[in-house]
């Protein structure tokens, strides 16, 4: 059997599809708690991470966003914005906004464009990965913790392998997360991929030209499934989608 190693949650799919806000990249991807998304670069077209949060409920919601730890560097050159807040270095333990307001996501709705995080700091050469875990959190009016929370971690290391690349960065785009019958994509280049089940068994692979594409998933059991997609330079990356 194929080894199957990839850092992920394994979350039950009602809990993702009842959960009263989700997070995701701007590629569609859902950023699950104890997620890990690696960067191999400080340029900012590669390695700034954009994310939605979205609001599933039909009332507004309150959220904030702690950054729970930092690991070989000190927070400094790493750019994280959130609502009307955007600043260039991060506190370890620090809530955010730092006033203490926390920022509003209409119901139905997401939180502004282009909030993101974006690690500008290059280390000391010798200690890596460099680790910020950051965590997503509902509050009630007295500011006081509910729900549940989505933690994951955002990870530059300039010794990464090209198999930790992103989507984006290979030009694939997923224009569905949650499929019925079908994924729709959009790719720039060709590329291959395979498709695995939380199991880690190798359920479909196939080559994907240039254009609008749509991978057929009707037959497949509900739940939550990988996808590994690799360019003809042999660059790697993974997103995650949920069969209803």
């Amino acid at each position: 059997m194929k080894n199957f190693i990839y850092l992920l949650p394994f979350l039950l799919l009602s809990t993702l599809l009842h959960a009263q806000f989700t997070v995701e990249d701007y590629d569609g991807v859902p950023i699950l708690d104890g997620d890990i998304r690696s960067f191999n670069s400080v340029v900012e077209a590669q390695a700034t991470l954009y994310f939605w949060i979205n609001n599933n409920t039909n009332e507004d919601i309150l959220v904030k966003i702690k950054n729970e730890s930092i690991t070989n560097t000190d927070g400094s050159s790493y750019q994280f914005c959130f609502g009307t807040l955007c600043i260039f270095d991060v506190t370890e333990g620090q809530t955010y906004p730092e006033s203490g307001i926390p920022e509003t996501i209409p119901a139905g709705g997401t939180n502004p464009q282009f909030d993101k995080f974006f690690n500008q700091n290059e280390g000391d050469g010798t200690n890596f990965p460099l680790d910020y875990v950051w965590k997503f959190f509902q509050v009630d009016e007295n500011g006081d913790e509910i729900g549940e929370s989505i933690t994951f971690t955002y990870r530059y290391d300039p010794n990464l392998s090209t198999s930790d690349f992103q989507l984006n960065q290979m030009g694939v785009t997923l224009n569905n997360t949650l499929a019925t019958n079908e994924i729709q994509l959009t790719v720039k280049t060709p590329v291959s991929y395979e498709l695995f089940n939380l199991q880690g068994k190798l359920i479909q692979t196939n080559t994907l030209n240039t254009g609008n594409s749509t991978i057929d998933v009707s037959n497949y059991k509900s739940g939550l499934y990988i996808m590994v997609f690799q360019d003809e330079a042999g660059n790697k990356a993974t997103a995650k989608f949920i069969k209803k």
